[in-house]
Parts: structure tokens; sequence; C-alpha cells
């Protein structure tokens, strides 16, 4: 279970970000990290180094849910 995240630039990687995302593995709280080229693209690296399987996105899009430069969006993976 997805519980928390965060996102920051990588410091190795020009362009990339890195990711730190606590998740619910097994009822403990695990602290898992990876970088990408996204949010999203860092928390599924993160994911399979913590799993030790290979993980990819097959489809990703998003679209606002209002009108404006701050509306909120929606992601589906």
């Amino acid at each position: 279970k997805f519980l928390d995240h965060h996102t920051y630039p990588d410091i190795e990687i020009k362009g990339r970000r890195a990711v730190e995302a606590v998740i619910l593995d097994g009822g403990k709280e695990v602290t898992i990290s990876g970088s990408g080229t996204g949010p999203i693209d860092g928390f599924v690296d993160a994911l399979s180094r913590h799993v030790g399987v290979p993980m990819s996105v097959l489809d990703y899009s998003e679209h606002s849910m209002q009108r404006g430069s701050n509306a909120s969006a929606i992601s589906y993976v």
C-alpha cells in the first residue's frame, strides 16, 4: 500500500527525479527509493528495486480536473 512520497532533482543524473516513498509491505512501513524521468517512473524504479522484479509502465495518461494554471490533475497508470 502506498502511504507517502517525496520527489526532488536527482543530484547524480541531470534531468532525472529522485523519489523516496513510504509503502506498507507485510504490515510494516518501508521506505523505498529510486529515480526516473518523473515521479511515476521514479516510483516504479523504487518499487522494482524493493521487490527485485523488473517493472515498467505500459500505459500512462493524465488530464486536468479544472481549468487554470493551478488545476489539479488525475493520472491513470
